[in-house]
């Protein structure tokens, strides 16, 4: 059995990449209003405009990202999050459960970092591809 700092590490990293997941898949909705399909103006302007948001930082650019508030009936909240990382680790044992459930707040907070790495990662990624 794996000791609870090498459960935790594999946790962490987990709920990390489920958020950068999740992050990815936000860019990818927005990108269709901001500078995509959806938009109806100049599309290379328009993503050349989100590359400045995201180059200054600005908090605007990331208002409505996934989180666990539970403020929407199909959105993830904590304990929804716990479930997608058990099933991810594939966890077997009810006690490596437990242990996770202890540390559900750190975990959250991996979750919600991913996603706002993989949001900014992939959006800089589509505004750039569109600004060319």
């Amino acid at each position: 059995m794996e000791s609870s700092d090498d459960l935790f590490t594999r946790a962490e990293l987990c709920a990390h990449e489920l958020g950068e997941k999740a992050g990815r898949n936000h860019a990818n909705w927005i990108e269709q209003d901001l500078f995509g399909g959806r938009f109806t103006g100049n599309q290379a302007e328009a993503a050349r405009a989100v590359l400045k948001a995201i180059d200054d930082c600005d908090n605007g650019l990331y208002d409505g990202l996934p989180n666990l508030s539970g403020e929407y009936a199909d959105g993830p909240t904590p304990t929804s999050i716990l479930k997608d990382i058990f099933y991810c680790m594939d966890l077997d044992s009810e006690d490596q459960e437990s242990e996770l459930e202890d540390m559900l707040d750190d975990l959250c907070e991996q979750w919600e970092c991913g996603v706002r790495s993989g949001f900014e990662t992939e959006l800089h990624r589509l505004a750039t591809l569109a600004a060319e």
